[in-house]
């Protein structure tokens, strides 16, 4: 699974050099990107993102998605995953941490994961890409052997791009429908990962 997060937060990074590029939007909307489990308020309608899977972690995972959202200063990474075995979410975390580290260019990196538990991990951080100074506000959510996390990357002193990333971390919640723990769903990823729609 943490080989799974570092993929998101490589896409992360790609989408960073978009970040002041959004038109600005000041009010927040309630989505489910997955229309189950995990709702937040976000500035803008999630999009959905390819999420390729590691071929190692493929018989673990039996779906993996993505979402993105941007506003002005601000990205926001969603990712769901249902797997075969219970995902504790410091791990998911730390997975994230790890994907940024292994990441070029990527310097000064100093993070938190702490308080956690196996259901909830903070990741609070920062590092420095092409001179610029990026901070990151986030949480890993596990139950069972589905999991969630959340990572937003904005400008250290972007203190309106801070302040948004915190209203929405402070409004995410776990009040939807259980999500699918179907094998089955299988095929329909495994033609995302091979690049056949």
């Amino acid at each position: 699974m943490k080989q799974a997060i570092s993929i998101l937060i490589i896409s992360l990074f790609l989408l960073a050099s978009a970040i002041g590029q959004q038109k600005s939007q000041e009010s927040l909307t309630r989505y489910s990107p997955e229309k189950c489990g995990l709702s937040l308020e976000l500035p803008s309608q999630p999009e959905s993102m390819n999420a390729p899977v590691p071929e190692e972690m493929r018989n673990m995972i039996y779906y993996m998605t993505m979402h993105i959202s941007m506003s002005n200063g601000l990205v926001v990474v969603m990712n769901h995953a249902s797997a075969s075995t219970e995902m504790p979410a410091k791990s998911i975390a730390e997975g994230v941490v790890k994907g940024i580290i292994k990441s070029a260019g990527v310097s000064d990196l100093q993070y938190k994961t702490e308080p956690s538990t196996n259901t909830k991990a903070p990741l609070k951080g920062s590092y420095k890409q092409q001179n610029v100074v990026l901070e990151i506000n986030g949480i890993a959510l596990s139950q069972k052997t589905h999991s969630w996390g959340v990572v937003m990357v904005y400008k250290q002193t972007d203190k309106a791009a801070q302040a948004q990333a915190q209203r929405i971390l402070d409004s995410i919640k776990i009040d939807g429908v259980p999500c699918s723990d179907l094998k089955d769903q299988i095929g329909l990823l495994q033609s995302k990962w091979t690049g056949i729609e």
